[in-house]
């Protein structure tokens, strides 16, 4: 995909250049153009959404946030969830080790989770484990 090409497209669209034009240049089809443009359309609504959007945990404290306020992967989630996990405060209770003991949560989940938590300002419970200085992924 050359980002650049659907960019001119997208932008000699708006300014009401024809798709004859635009084929002409390009020596693409009207269709094509056509999948630029709505492509483009869509990905312009939803950065001026995400600008837009307000979680409804603002002002709540992070600590009484669900662990579903994190953007976590839906084996994560439901590891934690069986492990009697259901707030972000709980889990800064437990240790990375006591993660890795629990059913379905491997070194990928529990390195998306100090990621995921990291990005909030909050970690693990003192952990055994040592962290990468690169990248921040645990290194067992």
């Amino acid at each position: 995909m050359n980002r650049e090409r659907d960019n001119d497209i997208f932008l000699m669209r708006i300014n009401k250049i024809t798709y004859r034009e635009i084929s002409e240049k390009y020596g693409i089809s009207a269709t094509r153009i056509r999948e630029i443009v709505k492509r483009r359309n869509w990905e312009e609504e939803w950065k001026a959404e995400r600008l837009d959007y307000i979680s409804p945990y603002e002002g709540m404290a992070q600590n009484n946030w669900p662990i579903h306020a994190l953007s976590l992967s839906n084996r994560s989630l439901n590891a934690l969830k069986n492990m009697g996990i259901r707030t972000v405060g709980d889990i800064t209770k437990v240790s990375a080790d006591d993660l890795l003991r629990a059913k379905n949560l491997g070194r990928g989940s529990l390195n998306e989770i100090v990621m995921e938590l990291s990005e909030h300002g909050k970690k693990l419970k003192e952990e055994s484990m040592k962290y990468c200085p690169c990248c921040g992924k645990v290194m067992i």
